[in-house]
């Protein structure tokens, strides 16, 4: 047999409801957290959680960068683990990926946009080894209190692969 026929193919496709904090590192770069749920997502996979580094222009707010590679920003040490994505729900299953991208703050509207591709590379259950891309479109609302966290609305597509 070869490696094709071994592995079962899954399309995905959902909208996740976002709430995502930044903890500031340095002057320009952040620890993100970013938590959500979906009603509409595939295999129960209704809950996601995020944690990655961003770099923004402390004069626009815009992100210039986000991803969960510390090393990318010059972080480095144990305080500085390697971000992760995580979307999961009841039972064992699981998808873990790495997210990298860039949004966009329109800082006078409160509103903002972005994407990333996340890259799936791994799981549990009956995602045991998932490999696979998928990408999201990000459209924020921002809140005029810095300290509260901003709303998001993620579409995630995709398409990944692992062991039946």
């Amino acid at each position: 047999m070869n490696l094709q026929q071994e592995l079962a193919f899954y399309s995905f496709e959902a909208t996740y409801s976002i709430e995502s904090m930044g903890e500031p590192i340095k002057d320009d770069i952040l620890r993100v957290r970013e938590t959500g749920e979906s009603t509409n997502a595939p295999y129960g996979l209704t809950k996601l959680e995020n944690r990655s580094y961003a770099q923004f222009n402390p004069e626009t707010s815009n992100v210039l960068k986000a991803d969960s590679n510390p090393e990318n920003f010059g972080l480095k040490g144990e305080e500085f683990p390697l971000g992760q994505l995580t979307f999961s729900g009841k039972g064992n299953d699981k998808l873990f990926g790495t997210a990298a991208g860039s949004s966009t703050y329109d800082l006078e509207n409160l509103v903002g946009t972005g994407s990333d591709t996340i890259t799936i590379t791994g799981g549990e259950g009956r995602f045991l080894g998932a490999r696979g891309i998928l990408v999201f479109v990000e459209t924020s609302i921002l809140s005029q209190d810095p300290t509260a966290p901003a709303k998001a609305t993620w579409f995630v597509k995709g398409s990944f692969q692992a062991a039946p």
